[in-house]
């Protein structure tokens, strides 16, 4: 993820990302300032083609989160693939008006395909031998239940904090760092560089959005989250529904994004 993404991350207004189970407090001014979206269209721009995992989260949203308004409002998807998401970030960052009408679903850099599923044929084509998923996506949908049942593909490493039972065999980056006696410097670098597998799928709004109308789509996204039909839905396509708080996420942001000089250089040298 190159210094541009995570400086737009770092000022935009953070929702709620991540998958593990935390949940906010309920907020007495959600009633007060929902007229806002009385008979307003939200638009959730995903930073990917049609057909993966952002894409599906981003349409349960659009279908459940509406219900969640004190309002009537509509919520649109927009898929806007282009540079690893780079396009939507910049957009939703620079372009689209900070209303609190236009969010985006999370963004990472994959240089050189629009989306995953083109990462997933390039893969099975030769053209790329690696790829890093989440491991949420790497157990939702094709083409990884057929590499599972072929024994196509290897799980090499898990960036996680914690190991992933479905992946007993595959070490965790912390245990490798350990076993290696990785310095401090290293260790902030590889936290710097795979944030987005800590945060999941963010999802984020334009800087500038008033506090209250974040605090309603917070509240609203959370909502979403815990309706019967929406845990039905994620669990028939084998979609992973942990969250964290949107306060949590910009608090880990923010310690994240205050690293030394020679972090910043060293994570901006191998972006490049």
């Amino acid at each position: 993820m190159t210094r541009r993404i995570f400086r737009a991350f770092q000022l935009l207004a953070i929702l709620v990302t991540g998958w593990s189970l935390i949940s906010s407090q309920p907020r007495p001014a959600f009633a007060q300032t929902a007229p806002f979206y009385q008979g307003k269209t939200i638009r959730i721009i995903v930073g990917f083609t049609a057909g993966g995992l952002y894409d599906q989260y981003a349409r349960i949203l659009a279908r459940h989160m509406p219900k969640d308004f004190a309002v009537s409002a509509t919520i649109n998807v927009q898929n806007m693939g282009g540079a690893g998401s780079l396009t939507t970030t910049n957009y939703v960052y620079s372009v689209a008006e900070p209303d609190g009408l236009t969010l985006g679903i999370k963004a990472t850099n994959v240089r050189g395909y629009p989306g995953g599923v083109e990462i997933d044929l390039a893969i099975e084509k030769g053209e790329i031998h690696c790829r890093g998923t989440g491991i949420t996506t790497h157990y939702a949908r094709e083409p990884y239940f057929t590499w599972h049942k072929t024994g196509f593909d290897r799980h090499i490493v898990q960036t996680g904090t914690k190991k992933d039972p479905r992946l007993p065999d595959a070490p965790i980056l912390n245990e490798l760092m350990d076993k290696k006696k990785t310095p401090p410097l290293g260790r902030n670098v590889a936290r710097l560089m795979l944030l987005s597998a800590t945060l999941g799928r963010p999802m984020i709004t334009t800087p500038g959005t008033p506090p209250d109308r974040v605090k309603i789509l917070r509240e609203a996204y959370l909502k979403a989250l815990k309706e019967p039909e929406v845990i039905a839905e994620a669990k028939k396509s084998r979609m992973d529904l942990e969250t964290l708080g949107g306060e949590e996420i910009e608090s880990e942001m923010r310690e994240v994004m205050n690293q030394p000089r020679e972090v910043i250089e060293r994570v901006k040298k191998l972006s490049e």
